[in-house]
């Protein structure tokens, strides 16, 4: 582990040339930071330091980049932002980058402008001081009306039930993938009344019921499916995305 003086930044980066290229770039516009190349030491550094800012490459380990993103952010409830240092495009990233809990991304070769970009943008907004009472609930493809019902106001609920459906759209879209491919329909079924039973908790039953009860049909072909397979991983993509962000307006409010 590496600490530079005043500390406001982590930077969670494997590769040897990448640290010294970023650490030239924090130390010349006088930013403090710890650089660190696992997720234990990362950890380990933030029992210690309340940073404002993490840079963390997505190929970390290997490609674990965007695994470690998903842990900080939801099972330790770390409210830091978090940017994602890649060197893929990042048309094909950001999504990717939100998905797993991250705030931004910029890609290697790092360019200086975008690089004090991101510096600016989050450093200067720091944490927030109010707490925030009233969290938008208000999204275009998830409703949270059904949510609110079954949590009468438990913030804390709302969460919980938020990381679930997450965790069990991620397993059961990947399970309906195989088991599709090995044309188990049992199991496929079974998988697509669980997952039937964690979207209508996100308010989705009107948008995904008839794609729902079209991948139930007995005689639908192999092509068939994997059409309304696709499209239904749409609708959860874009619902994840949604759900991500109101689990971080839960976690900027307090809960």
């Amino acid at each position: 582990m590496s600490i530079k003086k005043n500390i406001e930044v982590l930077v969670i980066v494997d590769d040897v040339a990448d640290q010294l290229f970023i650490s030239r770039f924090l130390t010349e516009y006088e930013t403090g930071f710890v650089l660190v190349d696992s997720e234990d030491e990362a950890l380990n550094a933030l029992k210690i330091y309340q940073f404002r800012l993490i840079f963390l490459n997505t190929e970390l380990g290997g490609g674990d980049g965007y695994a470690v993103a998903n842990r900080l952010r939801f099972k330790h409830k770390l409210v830091t932002p978090i940017v994602a240092i890649t060197r893929d495009a990042i048309s094909e990233t950001k999504e990717k980058c939100f998905i797993a809990g991250m705030n931004a991304c910029i890609t290697y070769p790092i360019d200086k402008i975008a690089f004090v970009g991101v510096l600016t943008q989050f450093l200067e907004l720091g944490y927030p001081e109010i707490v925030i009472k009233e969290i938008d609930q208000s999204f275009s493809t998830i409703n949270l009306s059904y949510l609110k019902e079954l949590s009468l106001g438990d913030r804390n609920y709302e969460r919980e039930m938020a990381e679930k459906f997450i965790h069990h759209v991620n397993t059961d879209l990947e399970l309906l993938k195989q088991y599709l491919h090995e044309e188990n329909h049992l199991l496929f079924n079974k998988t697509l009344h669980h997952l039937r039973s964690t979207l209508y908790i996100m308010g989705l039953d009107i948008q995904v019921e008839i794609i729902l009860q079209y991948l139930c049909q007995k005689d639908l072909s192999w092509q068939e499916a994997s059409l309304k397979l696709s499209e239904l991983n749409h609708i959860c993509e874009a619902a994840k995305m949604e759900v991500i962000k109101f689990l971080w307006n839960l976690k900027v409010a307090g809960f």
